[in-house]
């Protein structure tokens, strides 16, 4: 029996119709209380950014939980700059992933926000300072 995962590509663009059929469930190791848990994977593409591995685990022995974006992909070494000019209140709500060694500098607030270590943040551009 051929399987309906072949033709479709590994990584694809976030939608909440189909996200179903694209997760993928495996058996691990709790690193709480080293109990069986479940982590459930999502490879996905955010537009303008790249693909992403999306985790969740969750152990059913401790209740533990953890949640994790990673790059599917190489990092540059340098990363990029991205300038946004915000004009309107609509314009805070504009999306970003913001990466573990990223900094947000906002030069007319002379405000700063240098990396702190999470892995992956997907946030605002109201929420992020």
């Amino acid at each position: 029996m051929a399987s309906t995962t072949e033709n479709r590509p590994a990584f694809t663009a976030l939608s909440a119709d189909d996200a179903e059929n694209q997760l993928t469930e495996i058996e691990s190791l709790c690193m709480n209380c080293y109990a069986k848990g479940h982590t459930r994977l999502l490879l996905t593409r955010i537009p303008y950014y790249k693909d992403v591995i999306l985790s969740s685990f969750e152990c059913d022995s401790c209740h533990f939980k953890n949640n994790d974006i990673q790059p599917a992909q190489r990092v540059e070494a340098y990363g990029i700059l991205i300038t946004v000019e915000v004009k309107t209140s609509q314009d805070l709500n504009r999306q970003f992933v913001k990466s573990s060694y990223g900094t947000i500098r906002i030069k007319e607030l002379d405000f700063q926000q240098e990396p702190y270590g999470e892995n992956g943040l997907l946030t605002t551009i109201e929420g992020s300072n």
